[in-house]
């Protein structure tokens, strides 16, 4: 007899331990699905803000190597003649 309610102890403990963890197992499911809906849509927020974030680098850079270039050509011509084309 005492075995029997050992074993009765025992399966009605687990049972009440599987509830348990299938409740905690719902709950943390729900949690972890609530989050990952709240980051797609953050996701889908910063790619709908990415046109906000191009530059325009290419066409900076290459206006800066014209207008170096135009420098570089000022100062050569002002070293062939530093008096500025002005003859004394």
């Amino acid at each position: 007899m005492e075995t029997n309610s050992v074993l009765r102890g025992f399966h009605k403990e687990a049972t009440v331990n599987s509830e348990h963890a299938a409740k905690i197992e719902l709950e943390v499911i729900n949690n972890l699905t609530g989050l990952r809906n709240d980051l797609n849509l953050k996701i889908k927020e910063i790619k709908a803000l990415s046109p906000d974030f191009k530059n325009n680098m290419d066409k900076e850079k290459e206006a800066t190597k014209k207008e170096v270039l135009k420098l570089q050509e000022a100062l050569e011509i002002f070293d062939s003649n530093p008096s500025g084309g002005k003859d004394p």
